[in-house]
């Protein structure tokens, strides 16, 4: 990480090692993951979008550069996401 310096609002660099993608999905299938009443802080999916293991630093809506890992990765079993709950995280 690094800090934000005097007279800079902000949009640090941030960089976060081997993520796992656990699903590419496109604006079709929506459905299959969109929650009841939208995500928190962001809303309901429309387009494409990829599912990561783990979590992202930043603001919800702030765009987030993927580029391929430059160390090596050990090799893992393909993921196999066998439930995706749909239930509000809004408590209603």
């Amino acid at each position: 990480y690094t800090v934000p310096h005097s007279g800079h609002m902000g949009y640090n660099y941030r960089t976060e090692l081997n993520k796992r993608i656990l699903k590419i999905g496109s604006a079709n299938d929506v459905k299959e993951v969109n929650v009841k009443g939208g995500f928190l802080n962001y809303g309901v999916i429309r387009t494409d979008y990829i599912m990561i293991d783990g979590s992202i630093p930043g603001p919800s809506k702030r765009f987030v550069r993927i580029r391929k890992a430059l160390r090596n990765t050990h090799a893992k079993k393909e993921p196999k996401i066998t439930y995706v709950s749909l239930a509000s995280k809004q408590g209603s």
